[in-house]
């Protein structure tokens, strides 16, 4: 009805579909006629209607599943979603698939690229250059989260003169080992501290996580279980994980960090650089629906 209220347009399209042999959830794909890919359109509808299961279980996120299949080394998301009529509505005027299940708050958008996760429906309510702007910031938030801690890591675990000269570290005599340790427990400490507050009141959310991380973070290093220098750099990358659009992107980023902090931590230069290339590799191959290239 949403949809409706925005596109009026009668080349809009609502196919019917019921999914599940006992919930019977339905399922509608939404198109306009004129502009919608015909063959994925049909492929689509082919697979909904082949679907033998028993009911979807988590709605829209069950029926994504059904329709792409990941593998454990592609843990980036595979089909945009949202929850708001104007971004739906943008997609399907572009001539997108949106596909909705009853009962559930989010909308599939088919095909899917990587570039629809780094943007934000406030761009474009702000002009031209501003919305640009944020969003290149957004760009260069995704290598910020993700190279940050393994380089500076690298830099001071493997080359500490260099380090030493570029005044990465204002402790000396710091243990490669003790350099691993820390930034492994910050990294902890930080997603604690993002998915304890996320999980709270929206009363106590703000000032749990301020607060609680300003003091903890004083005790840790107090304590030597973290210098000031780890506890900036890690926060860098919290601030840049959170200014990714999409939270399920974001995670997958945070995954493939501690696979490179692990690489990097163990074998210095060539590990960040094999782990660096398997995280190339898991992002080419993510598979979308419809054969689409992720880029």
């Amino acid at each position: 009805n949403l949809i409706r209220r925005r596109v009026r347009s009668r080349g809009l399209v609502f196919s019917m579909h019921s999914v599940g042999e006992e919930s019977r959830t339905d399922v509608a794909v939404a198109y306009i006629r004129g502009t919608v890919n015909r063959g994925l359109l049909d492929m689509l509808e082919r697979r909904i209607d082949a679907l033998r299961i028993t009911s979807l279980t988590m709605g829209a996120k069950s029926l994504e599943e059904l329709l792409v299949h990941r593998h454990w080394w592609n843990p980036l998301p595979s089909i945009r979603m949202t929850e708001r009529p104007d971004v739906a509505c943008s997609y399907l005027l572009e001539g997108h698939i949106v596909v909705l299940v009853d009962n559930s708050p989010l909308v599939l958008i088919l095909p899917c690229t990587v570039f629809q996760f780094t943007q934000s429906p406030e761009d474009y309510y702000k002009s031209p250059a501003v919305g640009t702007y944020f969003r290149l910031v957004r760009f260069l938030c995704i290598p910020v989260s993700l190279l940050l801690l393994p380089i500076f890591l690298l830099i001071t675990a493997w080359f500490p003169d260099l380090a030493g000269s570029l005044g990465l570290l204002s402790e000396v005599g710091l243990t490669r080992e003790r350099l691993f340790f820390y930034i492994l427990a910050m990294e902890f400490l930080l997603d604690l501290f993002k998915y304890s507050s996320a999980l709270s009141s929206g009363k106590f959310s703000g000032s749990l996580s301020i607060v609680g991380g300003l003091i903890i973070g004083d005790i840790a290093v107090s304590l030597n279980w973290a210098t000031a220098e780890v506890l900036f750099y890690a926060a860098v990358t919290l601030l840049a994980s959170l200014a990714i659009a999409d939270t399920e992107f974001g995670d997958a980023i945070r995954l493939y960090r501690i696979l490179l902090i692990a690489g990097t931590g163990l074998f210095g230069i060539w590990g960040l650089g094999v782990c660096l290339a398997l995280v190339l590799l898991s992002a080419v191959t993510t598979p979308t629906f419809g054969g689409f290239s992720y880029f």
